[in-house]
């Protein structure tokens, strides 16, 4: 069996490129941003050069040309009744592209043509067609202009981005103004269907519970959309092709994300986020997800808090070692290894240990591992040991689904340390030993671990004394290292 690893590139230093291991991450986390206007701008960027250079040009030229704008979308005159701005039919909107070709160049079929750029800019984002939105759906082939369909007029993306286009206004919405889909989109981390739950109460959840065999009213199918850098919020939607949100939440470190357990909140959500909004002791705004499967709610934790918002361990370890020393608590901690034995953190009492957490198909895993064992065998004869800790959480394709698999895995990596059951990092079910670590040297989210292959240092005494990051190669761990074992002589 071979170890299904991608060589990472490293630079001069060793260094594992990080902004390749953030492409990764989000190729491997199930699409990271879904639904029907991500698809349709995927498909305007592999549209040819040519073509989009044509749809940009006669976008400015409908949107900036005052009397051409009022012509084809009468934004002063009339509005449809199911649109929220200004729209025209289908057949105008070919009128004036046609219009606009005779004037610039000489081509053959001018209706060919335009055809083609009004359907660039549906895909843009310029316009799109009122009557679709009439159920919640994931799929649907690429749309097409009508004669006789009324397009609204949205935001223009791609024309945003170029500064060709005055920007609209980057306040979140409040109670008395609303958004949609499309403005939001710009800086989206991630987005896709998820369930909300209302927050009538846990009485009134159970309530449902019990009265619907299990089925809770409490939850509602919806769309959600996580916006970094324009908005640093989440917004919710009727469908991903909606015109006004339903809801958003800042997301900031004035809001509390934790994981959700089995029987909390009253209603039974295995793969749950918890959003509490807060001013001072009081709370202003609760959200509840529900997620469709564990990889998913993982997921979107890690996006959550990439947009701003402030983790909380719901674990009870974390609870549990706060008041504890923090050398003692360190050795009270047990784990098993990969064939099942039984081993205490106090039998490496008086070592330098240094705790990996790995994943044997990520792609970074060939080069994290070759440099692990050289570090195990250059200090072989001294007070240190390295210790890794299988882990599916950061994509469920990154590591085997068996022990005995991963195993084989470190074998073929020639590992030469003592390696552990597989087991969460963060969250409920997360190993205490990580809530530990996270808890005395957290790093950028907080005590939450971002990725496979953060490294925690951990002295002869018991105390954790070094964090570094995923894409930190163990080769640049040695002066540290060092020091601590200079310490414990």
């Amino acid at each position: 069996m071979g170890v299904d690893s991608v060589d990472t590139n490293e630079s001069e230093s060793g260094r594992v490129d990080s902004s390749e291991l953030n492409t990764h991450r989000y190729q491997l986390l199930d699409d990271a941003v879904r639904g029907r206007v991500f698809e349709r701008f995927r498909q305007y960027h592999l549209l040819p050069a040519n073509l989009k250079l044509q749809a940009d040009a006669v976008c400015m030229y409908l949107l900036t040309t005052p009397k051409v704008r009022e012509k084809v979308f009468r934004s002063s005159t009339w509005r449809h009744r199911h649109a929220v701005g200004p729209c025209a039919k289908g057949e105008v909107i070919l009128k004036a592209v046609e219009e606009y070709l005779s004037r610039v160049e000489s081509i053959g079929s001018r209706k060919d043509a335009a055809l083609q750029i009004s359907e660039a800019l549906l895909l843009s984002g310029m316009i799109t067609p009122i009557h679709e939105e009439k159920c919640i759906t994931e799929h649907e082939s690429l749309p097409v202009i009508v004669m006789k369909e009324y397009y609204e007029l949205m935001t223009p993306v791609p024309l945003l981005e170029k500064g060709k286009v005055d920007r609209e206004r980057v306040d979140l919405p409040t109670r008395s103004t609303q958004t949609s889909v499309w403005k939001v989109c710009d800086g989206a981390l991630r987005a896709g269907f998820i369930f909300r739950v209302s927050t009538h109460g846990p009485i009134v959840d159970v309530l449902c519970k019990v009265l619907t065999c299990g089925a809770s009213r409490a939850e509602k199918k919806c769309y959600a959309v996580l916006n970094q850098t324009r908005f640093h919020a989440l917004f919710f939607f009727a469908s991903d092709i909606a015109r006004k949100n339903t809801g958003y939440l800042k997301l900031d470190q004035r809001t509390i994300a934790q994981y959700s357990t089995p029987s909390s909140w009253g209603t039974i959500l295995y793969h749950g986020i918890k959003l509490s909004r807060r001013d001072g002791q009081k709370v202003m705004q609760v959200e509840q997800l529900d997620f469709v499967r564990k990889a998913l709610q993982d997921a979107w934790m890690l996006s959550v808090l990439q947009c701003g918002a402030r983790y909380q361990e719901v674990h009870l370890a974390a609870r549990k070692s706060k008041h504890n020393d923090s050398k003692s608590a360190f050795y009270d901690l047990e784990e098993y290894d990969a064939i099942g034995n039984f081993i205490s953190m106090k039998q490496f009492a008086g070592k330098v240990l240094l705790l990996v957490n790995v994943a044997t198909r990520d792609p970074q895993a060939l080069v994290q591992f070759r440099r692990l064992v050289e570090l195990a065998l250059r200090y072989q004869g001294e007070n240190f040991q390295i210790i890794a800790f299988p882990c599916r959480q950061f994509g469920k394709d990154l590591e085997y689904g068996s022990i005995e698999e991963t195993v084989q895995a470190c074998k073929e990596y020639e590992v030469c340390f003592p390696v552990m059951q597989q087991q969460d990092v963060n969250g409920p079910f997360a190993r205490p030993l990580f809530i530990h670590l996270n808890r005395e040297c957290p790093g950028p989210l907080g005590a939450f671990t971002e990725w496979n292959f953060t490294k925690f240092l951990v002295d002869s005494q018991g105390i954790v004394r070094e964090r570094y990051a995923s894409n930190i190669p163990p080769t640049e761990l040695v002066d540290g290292i060092v020091s601590l074992l200079e310490e414990s002589r």
